[in-house]
């Protein structure tokens, strides 16, 4: 069984990219690199052969990629989620709602 303290360079990076919420690059020790939204980390022992799997433009069936694979992980997506906190959206919400009463108030017909 492979624990999440287990040692391997990029098992911090890959923990990092699954839990990215944009898409990323995967520098491949091949020098090809493949970029996607990396949705699950397989662990597996030897720790080098857990998996990254993505969802890649053009591909019908999730890729998946092993640690033993990869040269480097960036983080190269916007972060789609970004901004979108609940105290960011409560926020809006009132500047919203403040707005909406004060064009009722001043469109309401005077005698």
């Amino acid at each position: 069984m492979v624990t999440p303290s287990a040692h391997h360079p990029l098992l911090v990076d890959a923990q990092g990219a699954v839990a990215y919420r944009g898409d990323v690059t995967l520098r491949l020790r091949t020098g090809i690199e493949v970029v996607g939204y990396a949705f699950n980390l397989a662990l597996e022992s030897p720790v080098e052969h857990s998996k990254i799997e993505l969802l890649v433009d053009g591909s019908e069936a999730p890729v998946s990629v092993t640690l033993q694979e990869i040269a480097g992980i960036a983080q190269s997506g916007k972060d789609t989620a970004a901004g979108k906190s609940w105290s960011h959206w409560i926020e809006r919400y009132a500047a919203k709602k403040l707005a909406a009463e004060s064009a009722c108030m001043q469109s309401e017909a005077s005698d």
